[in-house]
């Protein structure tokens, strides 16, 4: 089994994948004063709802915006299982992911994540629209590089109306 955790500012969500598909999801509130004690004390319980040990998880992904965060989970588990988190970086997304960014370290995790999959599942050219605690548009152009939009509220709904009257021009695209 495969632990994914995506810590948010908001919210925090916890899964467990087997066999190449979520089995398991679970939301919980993100506490960044949390240590890694916490969090291994919030989690066994949330497994052990579905029958599932610590023992049967081979790995951990993380993906954080929160950095006070990142390290208590990558601390918690390592001391759950005795192995070390990967964690979603655009430097552990190597070749997976380039970016039109003067500083590509700077781009949260969850803005790697949202490119990386989207263009795996999808090719490229591809807009993914990221409905967190801020409206974010990740643009992939037809050369695989991502260029970065934050939305501010008060003009969200017409980007996002924009965003997707373009994606409703391109003949063979899905939206999801």
């Amino acid at each position: 089994m495969l632990l994914a955790i995506d810590v948010g500012n908001t919210q925090t969500v916890v899964g467990i994948y087997q066999d190449g598909s979520l089995q398991y999801r679970w939301r919980v509130a993100t506490n960044k004063s949390h240590t890694s004690d916490e969090l291994r004390v919030k989690l066994v319980p949330l497994l052990a709802s579905e029958g599932l040990k610590l023992d049967d998880v081979r790995g951990v992904a993380l993906a954080s915006v929160v950095p006070a965060l990142t390290m208590a989970w990558c601390a918690a588990a390592y001391r759950m299982i005795g192995k070390d988190a990967l964690v979603c970086s655009a430097e552990t997304a190597g070749s997976l992911f380039e970016a039109d960014y003067p500083n590509p370290h700077e781009i949260g995790a969850d803005r790697v994540a949202d490119a990386v999959a989207a263009k795996a599942l999808y090719g490229a050219p591809v807009i993914v629209v990221d409905f967190g605690t801020a409206t974010n548009m990740e643009v992939v152009d037809a050369d695989g590089r991502l260029s970065l939009i934050h939305i501010s509220e008060p003009t969200r709904q017409a980007e996002i109306s924009y965003a997707v009257f373009c994606l409703k021009k391109k003949k063979d695209t899905i939206i999801t």
